[in-house]
């Protein structure tokens, strides 16, 4: 028994969760270590009291049942509180030693955790300053994506193509025409030569030259801008193409819960007991973590954390059997193991955060006042300090050597992307026509002054 004044021995429950603790536990002795461990020992040290270790039977970070009740580490605390209510119901004030003595005996004060922090948890524990906010990811593998004998054209999105063909047409066309409308007379002939025309700017488009310079400045412009615009569009086609051919698309990759449902042939795994586990159970009816949850249970995808990490989940997920669901720092832990022993693996890292949440230590009701305020305030120091950072960031440093590529995604050049292409063009139309519209005038009064002459 610890009294206010002098903390003596404080009851720890403690389960496995790399990177953040690991349990090693031979006979009757368990002994902990990584950054949770680390941190306790740094409490312990700043702080009269020993301690004494506990694992829960269910190996289960807590969930509520109905009747009010909880499993796992989370359990542990609420009984403790629990059984000392009821007891003191029956004995007095001058019985209550012998009550904490008992039952502090059998239950736990603190539960390292650490665990997220939630609306139901709040209600039967307490919870230290937070050490961290982590986010849950899906791991999958990295699909080989189905390539396309047409994947050049996606170089370009369609309206770009579609654009670049109207633009052809229009120059064509207005070379053909306004050459037509400058001869004098009009030559019929001149009006069916929009094929050869439309050929000479296609081949102009293919980056070959032309078999003559055209005299008038008008067509010198009108060629040059369709010359400028062609180099910009052909380069950045050259580039994209070149990306594509070298750097796999992300579109196949799974990078949410949508995706993830739309993959019929994945089984989604989750860690039972978990606050996510919990999440899932609990939310509204036709929204998707109601319908991941259907997908879990329905495939008994709901396993032990240590289950969920264990090689064999591991060589099925890359395998692209399961997607386990798993907190971030959890994976990097993870890949980093996979990484010192098989030294080679293919898996891919979900893009976007699922269900972001504070982490702490949980402390049990009613625990001194005393007690809780100098572990958060030492708590407080070793986050604020980044050291508990650096203990994790040292346990997942290799995990990048199992991702297979960096996370790239190629989208198509839109219209958007070559719209300073498409005003470079137009200008070069308008400067044309205004070329143009001076030399007709300026042929038009040489035409008409020397008819007056004569």
């Amino acid at each position: 028994m610890f009294h206010q004044e002098e903390p003596g021995i404080l009851r720890i429950a403690s389960s496995e969760w790399l990177p953040f603790i690991k349990v090693e536990q031979q006979e009757d002795t368990v002994r902990i270590c990584g950054p949770m461990a680390n941190l306790f020992e740094m409490l312990s040290r700043y702080m009269p009291f020993w301690y004494t270790l506990f694992v829960p039977s269910d190996q289960n970070w807590g969930v509520d049942f109905p009747n009010g009740s909880w499993n796992g580490m989370i359990g542990m605390l609420q009984r403790n509180d629990r059984k000392k209510e009821w007891f003191a119901f029956f004995f007095q004030d001058n019985m209550q030693d012998l009550i904490n003595d008992y039952f502090c005996i059998m239950e736990v004060d603190v539960a390292l955790g650490p665990f997220a922090v939630t609306k139901d948890r709040s209600e039967v524990v307490d919870f230290s300053y937070p050490v961290m906010c982590t986010s849950n990811v899906i791991i999958t593998a990295r699909r080989e994506e189905t390539t396309s004998i047409f994947m050049f054209m996606s170089s370009f999105d369609w309206q770009v193509w579609v654009f670049l063909f109207i633009a052809l047409l229009v120059i064509a066309g207005s070379d053909i025409i306004l050459t037509a409308i400058m001869e004098r007379p009009i030559s019929m002939c001149s009006l069916f030569q929009l094929g050869s025309t439309f050929w000479k700017y296609t081949t102009i488009l293919l980056q070959q030259g032309l078999s003559s310079t055209p005299i008038t400045s008008w067509k010198r412009l009108l060629h040059s801008f369709w010359y400028l615009s062609v180099l910009v569009l052909i380069s950045a086609f050259g580039g994209q193409l070149r990306s594509f051919l070298l750097l796999k698309s992300s579109s196949t990759l799974i990078n949410n819960l949508e995706n993830l449902l739309e993959s019929d042939d994945i089984q989604p795994l989750v860690a039972e007991g978990s606050d996510f586990h919990a999440l899932l159970r609990d939310s509204d009816e036709d929204s998707i973590y109601k319908k991941l949850y259907e997908r879990v249970q329905k495939g008994s995808g709901f396993l032990l954390h240590s289950n969920l990490t264990s090689k064999v989940v591991l060589d099925l997920a890359e395998a692209g059997m399961y997607a386990p669901l798993l907190n971030y720092y959890t994976i990097r832990s993870t890949l980093s193991q996979r990484v010192a022993k098989v030294r080679r693996c293919n898996f891919h890292i979900g893009r976007d955060p699922i269900y972001s949440k504070p982490n702490a230590v949980a402390f049990r009701k009613g625990l001194s006042e005393e007690i809780s305020k100098k572990l958060n305030k030492i708590i407080s120091h070793i986050v604020e300090s980044g050291l508990f950072k650096k203990w994790t960031d040292e346990m997942t440093r290799d995990f990048s050597y199992c991702m297979a590529q960096k996370e790239t995604e190629l989208m198509p050049l839109t219209i958007k992307d070559i719209a300073g292409v498409i005003s470079l063009l137009a200008s070069g139309y308008m400067l044309a026509g205004l070329v143009l519209l001076c030399e007709f005038l300026s042929n038009s009064r040489l035409i008409k002054n020397n008819y007056i002459n004569t």
